[in-house]
């Protein structure tokens, strides 16, 4: 074998038999087969040249992690991405899931011999810009990207222009689906702004040019006006990769979207800036795991979901799978929202999901979302009675289980995936987990009117029928309205 034919000694030998049938059958591929073996050990040797200059602590740690093709194995981007392939890119953001780490969000051109080039979407180190995680054939495998407020943030004017970025993928997108867990990052636009401006990208003046032009229709609870024309930007790239962005952070305007509800436990935004809310989010609880409630209405590009985050497993349903909705143990101060859906995953087996402790407050706001959807109100239901009541009775007996045992950890690799109904090992029932929590948090208003009904001598059958009493009142409330 000559010398330009020696790299083909180090290739496997069923790899060899296939290069040599092929060099017979066409002759003249041989010069461009070995060009390109040339071409990339070239690259391979620059790459290599390039982490040798690294710092030694950084070099190590280049070694020692595996870079992961996430979603599929169709397409592996490996070695230091180059400027020139980048579309555009997020530095620094902090992820939460599926890893908490600060990476590169990076959209950069994928090329293989013979085909057009391809968006592909990255998580790189910022450092050495080698991807940890990588999405290919984006305009099918994700259905879902989203930017949300931040409850807490909203309300805070240094804070309300940081957003979580959240992508969902087909359930097909992995071959393994206990590992297609969303992709949940926090953007601060504020930041971004300056990588911009530093980078040439936007004129530094920009930003009191456009706050100018926004100040006749400005809205009090939206983000700065250059943050909102960054976010189009965004949102005008990643149509051109294949993905639709929906934005519910509040427009800087007020007649382009509008904030109904804005406290630090519930959100509701008007798309169209009317009464007619696509986007609730509220504090509660799933069992002892404290999260938001979001509740998402159909656009052009989605359907309606609810979705439980954010903090694994985070639950994401299609609307159209949620046969009823319940409310039970309302108080004066709280009630539960109990979701029944089925899930296609378990042989379309129904399931019963209860997110608890959400203040009452938001009830109205709820409801009319759920009746908005064309979604069964059960609340009356006898067996949500029985269950209601049993779970009453039964109430101080899990309190004390729950001390003697340990409190559930918030270990990310224990969680499980986000899926509807695949809840981590050995953990209890709805209700269980609900009327544990509740005797954890020990809230002062809920242990005072345990005490009246104890102290009145009324059984927990009593505390049930005044919840429903309670219910058939804010019905007859709705149904007086016009």
């Amino acid at each position: 074998m000559s010398d330009d034919q020696a790299w083909m000694s180090s290739l496997p030998s069923d790899l060899q038999n296939q290069v040599n049938s092929l060099i017979k059958a066409h002759p003249l591929s041989l010069p461009v087969i070995h060009k390109l073996c040339e071409y990339f050990n070239t690259q391979l040797s620059e790459h290599e040249d390039k982490r040798r200059k690294l710092s030694p602590e950084t070099e190590i740690k280049t070694e020692t992690h595996a870079p992961e093709t996430f979603p599929s194995p169709k397409v592996e981007v490996s070695g230091q991405i180059h400027e020139q392939e980048i579309i555009f890119e997020l530095p620094q953001i902090s992820f939460q899931s599926p890893i908490r780490k600060k990476l590169n969000l990076i959209f950069h051109l994928w090329v293989e011999p013979g085909q057009s080039p391809k968006p592909v979407m990255l998580l790189a180190l910022p450092t050495t810009y080698v991807p940890e995680i990588s999405i290919h054939d984006l305009a099918n495998l994700i259905k879902l990207c989203i930017l949300l407020p931040i409850l807490g943030n909203s309300t805070n004017n240094t804070k309300r222009n940081i957003g979580l970025l959240c992508f969902w993928l087909h359930e097909h997108a992995a071959s393994d689906p206990n590992k297609n867990d969303p992709i949940i990052c926090q953007v601060n636009f504020d930041q971004v702004k300056k990588q911009l401006i530093k980078a040439g990208k936007i004129p530094a003046e920009a930003e009191t040019q456009l706050k100018e032009m926004s100040e006749t229709n400005e809205s009090q609870d939206g983000i700065k006006a250059i943050n909102e024309a960054i976010i189009n930007f965004l949102q005008k790239q990643f149509q051109l990769c294949g993905i639709h962005l929906i934005n519910y952070l509040p427009s800087s305007n007020a007649t382009r979207n509008k904030l109904t509800i804005n406290t630090d436990a519930g959100i509701a935004l008007s798309l169209k800036a009317n009464l007619v809310n696509d986007l609730v989010m509220v504090e509660a609880y799933k069992g002892a795991r404290d999260g938001a409630v979001l509740m998402l209405t159909a656009n052009e590009y989605n359907q309606p979901y609810i979705i439980f985050g954010f903090k694994k497993p985070i639950l994401i349903f299609d609307i159209s799978k949620v046969q009823h909705v319940s409310y039970s143990n309302i108080t004066r101060l709280t009630f539960s929202m109990i979701v029944t859906v089925v899930n296609e995953k378990k042989d379309s087996k129904v399931e019963t999901l209860e997110f608890g402790m959400i203040d009452q407050k938001y009830f109205q706001i709820m409801d009319e979302f759920i009746k908005s959807q064309g979604i069964n109100d059960n609340s009356f239901d006898e067996d949500l009675r029985e269950k209601g009541t049993a779970n009453a009775n039964t109430g101080e007996t899990q309190q004390t289980t729950e001390q003697a045992e340990p409190a559930d950890s918030d270990d990310e690799e224990e969680d499980g995936t986000f899926q509807v109904g695949q809840e981590e090992e050995g953990e209890s029932s709805v209700d269980e987990e609900y009327d544990s929590n509740a005797g954890s948090d020990g809230d002062s208003d809920v242990g005072e009117e345990e005490d009246d009904i104890k102290e009145n001598g009324e059984n927990a059958d009593t505390a049930s029928a005044e919840a429903n009493d309670i219910l058939t009142q804010n019905k007859e409330e709705d149904a007086e309205q016009p």
